[in-house]
């Protein structure tokens, strides 16, 4: 009986997951208003927080494909 009682439960998270996958193939516009990025200079494993080389106001679009993350376009 218990195992019928979360069989809605099991099937409601199992239908969000597969949203939640298919939805992270999407573009995103970049407002130079809103947006900044930066150039950080450091090494790897090293306390140090490193050296700030530039800051700039970023603008234009990110697309993003989950099926294959390495054809992220910036």
């Amino acid at each position: 009986m218990k195992s019928v009682a979360q069989l809605p439960l099991l099937l409601g998270l199992t239908v969000l997951a597969a949203a939640s996958v298919s939805a992270q193939n999407v573009k995103w516009q970049i407002d130079a208003g809103h947006s900044t990025a930066s150039i950080f200079l450091a090494q790897s494993g090293d306390p140090d927080p490193g050296l700030k080389i530039a800051v700039a106001l970023a603008a234009g679009t990110m697309e993003l494909d989950s099926a294959d993350p390495s054809k992220l376009s910036l």
